[in-house]
């Protein structure tokens, strides 16, 4: 598949096909075929670069969920960001935002951020 030949899915909202088009078409051609099995890599950010690369030309993403580079070999485990069990919620926040009678967000989910207006 050319890079130059590579166009958004019909539904991808219009304002943003321009911009995932021109970041799809800039990735290396080796990221938009499928990982293979024992395909290996030089350290784990290629491998994270390269996998997220294909995700990315497939409409998802993905994150690492378990690894080491401590080991001999270095593993390390990614997965989509949209399958599984359950939400991941390390941070142990509400599940949704809670405001007061004014509207101001009361809720941990929101505390340690400010935005000026």
């Amino acid at each position: 598949m050319a890079m130059s030949l590579w166009t958004a899915h019909p539904d991808c909202p219009e304002h943003l096909k321009p911009e995932l088009e021109r970041r799809v078409r800039s990735l290396p051609s080796s990221f938009l075929l499928p990982p293979i099995a024992n395909e290996v890599f030089d350290n784990p950010n290629v491998c994270y670069e390269r996998l997220q690369g294909w995700a990315l030309s497939q409409g998802f993403a993905i994150v690492r969920t378990s690894g080491s580079v401590k080991q001999k070999r270095p593993r390390f485990e990614f997965r989509c960001i949209h399958h599984g069990g359950e939400t991941a919620n390390t941070r142990k926040l509400e599940d949704h935002v809670i405001r007061d009678e004014e509207g101001t967000i009361i809720s941990r989910r929101c505390e340690s951020v400010k935005i000026q207006s």
